[in-house]
């Protein structure tokens, strides 16, 4: 029985020396890999992990890469150079100035933003102001009117009467021609209403009849016109002139001079561009203190007179 025994753990050792023998060579069969050079990554996969209780791995950091003593030494880039200064050239017989050193260039400060509105707090931008187009003009703009018309005198106090004594009541009707020199003061954009001023000449003649003698005179003085509203075809107007006047009555050897009132409204129709046609209703007032009559105390005549009369406007 001793010997059986020793016989099987012989047997026992053997094969177990055979099998750590197989073992071992083909763990020497499978080639090692190859180490990773120094200047390349290491691109070894990790190691499965194991089924037993978790542990945790230390770190390992890879070696930066290292160039291998063969390659050139790396050089830095060469910085941009200065322009070069262009050195001055002289004359023949000259000393050349020396260069002289450009200052540099400094960008302008940019200006910082306007501050934002707040609408929360009522700050709004102002509304843009109304568009007006604007006339330039070299000179002042001109304007001349002629109208020839109809006057009637519904009171008169002139001595007329071709009888001594007649007290009859004086009215006479006659013709009455106007014009007038202005200059526009006012309006100049077209949308604002014109206004003139200038200077203003007329002349009249009453007819006389039944026993009255017939008298003329003339007017002049300042002369003031406003429109309404301008850019319609038909344009109304009003007007006063303030002046003097003369007064010549057949068979009174005096002259009367005195002064003249003048207030009119009336109407331009707009024919062409620089060309309207105008109608004209005045009431005037004549006043003569300087008229005496030869063998009569009074001193001092007076009459008032209604026109009607059209012509034409040549201005704007």
């Amino acid at each position: 029985m001793m010997r059986s025994s020793l016989s099987i753990q012989g047997m026992k050792l053997v094969v177990g020396s055979l099998c750590w023998l197989a073992l071992a060579g083909e763990g020497a069969a499978q080639p090692a890999p190859a180490p990773a050079p120094r200047w390349q990554v290491n691109m070894t996969p990790p190691a499965p992990p194991s089924t037993g209780p978790a542990t945790v791995a230390p770190v390992q950091v890879a070696p930066a890469p290292v160039a291998p003593p063969s390659w050139p030494p790396a050089t830095p880039a060469p910085s941009m150079p200065p322009p070069p200064v262009a050195a001055p050239v002289a004359a023949p017989g000259q000393v050349a100035p020396a260069p002289t050193a450009v200052p540099p260039m400094t960008p302008e400060p940019t200006p910082p933003p306007d501050k934002a509105l707040d609408p929360a707090m009522g700050e709004t931008l102002p509304p843009p102001p109304p568009f007006r187009p604007l006339l330039v003009s070299k000179a002042v703009p001109r304007a001349l009117f002629l109208t020839v018309g109809w006057t009637y005198t519904p009171t008169n106090s002139l001595p007329l009467a071709q009888t001594p004594g007649d007290m009859r009541p004086q009215t006479q009707m006659g013709i009455n021609i106007d014009g007038a020199l202005l200059w526009q003061v006012r309006g100049f954009d077209g949308v604002s209403w014109p206004a003139w001023i200038g200077f203003m000449p007329s002349f009249y003649y009453y007819f006389g009849d039944g026993g009255q003698n017939d008298f003329l005179g003339m007017g002049y003085g300042i002369y003031v016109k406003h429109a309404l509203w301008p850019r319609q075809r038909v344009r109304l107007f009003f007007a006063y002139g303030l002046g003097a006047t003369q007064v010549w009555v057949r068979n009174v050897e005096s002259r009367g001079i005195g002064h003249l009132t003048r207030l009119a409204v009336g109407m331009d129709v707009h024919l062409h561009k620089w060309l309207q046609l105008t109608f004209e209703f005045s009431y005037r007032f004549y006043n003569l203190p300087m008229l005496k009559v030869a063998g009569s105390e009074v001193a001092g005549y007076d009459f008032h007179s209604l026109n009607l009369q059209a012509g034409f406007w040549f201005g704007r």
